[in-house]
């Protein structure tokens, strides 16, 4: 059995996303799994494995200690299966993948490329986070990609407790899919920036595209197994694109 474990934070949602991630998981994924939801439960969810968690409050880099504190509750919980496929809510399946699919370490810059100034996306917060992240794993020998993604991504539970005793990524806000990914790589090393990926951020660049109609994302998806965005990128087009990928309920609602 594969776990797919989800942090959760019914505050920080701007739609249904959870919903229409847990209908592309159901359709897509061909693996014999159950979910996992760390953090808040919606009240129409069934069928899957819940460990309450608390968002602490007024810590610095918040966003991050919340999402490796729930990490950290998961790889603690003696009954959550020993591999797992980390998701969130705004990451959908939208075609078949299978675990060995999945087994990948998937990157976005070498080290060379990261230290030459490419990562310049996202917050002054979360460009630290990399920059130290990266740091870390280069210090002790290791090859220094930067795999934050965003997609599906396996794990094992021991080995993600050796990178918590190694690196103290939830007291040094450190991210942990770099750190693993680093010490633990899998065989098949692959840069997907628009690859397998399609990455909706309000913006046209490497990494993302702008915002389009459903006729231009039906080009964009072809070949495509993963569609995620930000809040930037879920404009109304785009919900309506997910709703019309989606319509069935999925084994999780009730």
């Amino acid at each position: 059995m594969i776990g797919v474990y989800y942090p959760y934070l019914e505050s920080a949602k701007k739609w249904e996303e959870l919903k229409y991630s847990l209908r592309g998981l159901d359709r897509f994924f061909g693996e014999d799994f159950e979910v996992w939801i760390v953090g808040d439960l919606p009240s129409w969810i069934k069928g899957v494995r819940h460990i309450p968690h608390k968002k602490t409050e007024r810590i610095t880099s918040s966003a991050t200690y919340d999402a490796v504190s729930k990490l950290s509750q998961y790889i603690d919980n003696k009954d959550s299966p020993e591999r797992f496929v980390r998701m969130y809510d705004d990451i959908y399946f939208i075609a078949e993948r299978t675990l060995a699919d999945l087994e990948v370490t998937r990157y976005l810059f070498s080290y060379e490329e990261f230290s030459s100034g490419g990562c310049r996306s996202g917050s002054l917060i979360w460009q630290d986070q990399v920059r130290k992240s990266v740091e870390a794993v280069r210090q002790i020998g290791y090859p220094g990609y930067m795999t934050e993604t965003h997609c599906p991504e396996v794990f094992e539970k021991k080995k993600m407790q050796k990178v918590f005793a190694l690196f103290g990524p939830l007291e040094n806000r450190l991210l942990t899919s770099t750190l693993y990914y680093n010490v633990f790589p899998f065989g098949r090393l692959l840069k997907d920036r628009k690859t397998e990926r399609a990455l909706f951020y309000g913006q046209e660049n490497d990494f993302s595209y702008g915002n389009l109609s459903g006729s231009q994302m039906d080009q964009i998806l072809k070949g495509k197994y993963f569609l995620n965005h930000n809040d930037l990128g879920l404009d109304n087009d785009l919900k309506k694109y997910i709703c019309k990928m989606f319509p069935q309920k999925s084994r999780f609602e009730k």
